[in-house]
This record gives C-alpha cells, sequence and structure tokens, in this order.
C-alpha cells in the first residue's frame, strides 16, 4: 500500500492511497504500508476507508503540506479484517474492484477473489466487457468527476447546446455534462 505524501490543504483530495503493484519501487513521496501478514481482505478494506471523504477530512485538519506517518498513525484507519461485517466485506469489494486494475494487478485481484467470495461475474473497473453491459456508467462517473474537479472547471470543452460543455474519453465518446 502506498500514500500520496504531498498534499496541500486546499487540494481538493488531501488524502490519497493506493495499492501498489509487486516488484514496484516508490521514491520518497509514495509512503509504503506493509501489513504483516498479508491479507488482502483488511488491505482492501484500509484503502476503501483511507480514500473515504471521511479520512481525507480528518487528515486534512490535522495536515500541511506534508502527510506524514505520524498524520497517518492519528487516523482511525482499520487493522483488522471482520469476516462477519457485511459492512467490511462491502468496503473492500468496492475497494479492490477500483484499486486492482490492469495487469499487474491480476494476482491481487484474484487473491482478492478468494477471500471474499467474488463471483465470476464481478468485474474490476477496467474490465472492458463490464463497460459494454453498463454504458451509461461511465459517463456518470465522469460526469461526476469532472463537475466536482477544481483543475477541470475552467478546461475547455465543446459547446452543448444547453449551454454545458462535454467532454471525451479515450474511445472518442463525447459526453454533455451539464
Amino acid at each position: 500500500m502506498g500514500f500520496c505524501d504531498v498534499g496541500g490543504v486546499t487540494n481538493q483530495r488531501y488524502l490519497m492511497a493506493s495499492f501498489i503493484p509487486p516488484d514496484v519501487i516508490c521514491g520518497h513521496s509514495v509512503p509504503t504500508i506493509a501489513f504483516d501478514p498479508v491479507d488482502v481482505r483488511l488491505m482492501a478494506l484500509w484503502l476503501g476507508v483511507a480514500n473515504s471523504f471521511a479520512a481525507d477530512y480528518l487528515a486534512r485538519r490535522k495536515g500541511a503540506l506534508h502527510l506524514t506517518f505520524t498524520i497517518m498513525d492519528s487516523l482511525p484507519l482499520p487493522v483488522l479484517y471482520d469476516e462477519n461485517s457485511p459492512v467490511n466485506r462491502a468496503i473492500a469489494l468496492r475497494a479492490l474492484r477500483l484499486g486492482a486494475v490492469g495487469n499487474e494487478m491480476d494476482s491481487l485481484w484474484e487473491e482478492g477473489r478468494r477471500l471474499l467470495e467474488i463471483g465470476e461475474t464481478e468485474t474490476r473497473a477496467d474490465d472492458p466487457q463490464a463497460r459494454a453491459r453498463a454504458p451509461g456508467r461511465d459517463r456518470r462517473l465522469c460526469s461526476l468527476a469532472d463537475q466536482t474537479s477544481r483543475a477541470d472547471r475552467d478546461a475547455p470543452g465543446l459547446p452543448c447546446a444547453g449551454g454545458g460543455r462535454t467532454r471525451g474519453d479515450a474511445e472518442g465518446r463525447l459526453w454533455d455534462l451539464r
């Protein structure tokens, strides 16, 4: 696990954490946290809670320009995974689906699938077949992200008929972001 050490309190997000792929070296701006013993369920739960708005708010209240281990230590982040908690499972499942994407995360995804008893129909966020089955999902997510992004708020876009603007994706589709 890794988290971004550099974060100004005026940035949109202060606490940003991620799974780190195996055999990847992180520099001083991405401090890493090792779980011993390795428990993918706890790692996914930790990631889901760490990237929540509540944890971000608490970290922002304590932080300045750098998110240090001292600040991370003071946050109420999970240290145990409760197998009987549907909330723990739901958070871990969502964090795993969003965080364990890409070929380098295949082993983490498969281990999480096994431990969380994820069915074959459940997919990761980067699965093109899942996007094809739910064509409106990407539009809603990108629309929400664009509407709340401070950096993109004044970015040029193509004018829409209703006074909004459009934004494109990697496949060249345009979305109306009114």
